[in-house]
């Protein structure tokens, strides 16, 4: 990872993945794969965007992205913000 960090205009599913290739996926499982939607939002939290800057950004109200946000990090089995952009690079989803 270069420093300093991505800032926010940068953050991009591929730019957050692209040194976590087939990192603990498993071969051959169907995994649904997330919306563009949902994976801008896993993208921007991944950078350390706040939820009111993410809302704006996507053009959505902050307690509709504090809901999406519940269920991807549900979805995810993670109980953090950190946990689940770990799991969201392990399934390839960012």
């Amino acid at each position: 990872m270069s420093w300093p960090p991505m800032t926010a205009s940068q953050a991009s599913p591929s730019s957050f993945s692209a040194g976590l290739q087939n990192c603990g996926r498993a071969s051959g499982a169907q995994v649904r794969q997330p919306s563009v939607e949902e994976r801008s939002i896993l993208a921007l939290m991944a950078v350390g965007m706040k939820d009111e800057a993410i809302a704006r950004q996507l053009g959505m109200s902050p307690r509709t992205l504090r809901r999406r946000s519940q269920e991807l990090l549900a979805e995810l089995g993670a109980g953090n913000r950190f946990q689940a952009g770990v799991e969201a690079a392990r399934r390839g989803w960012i």
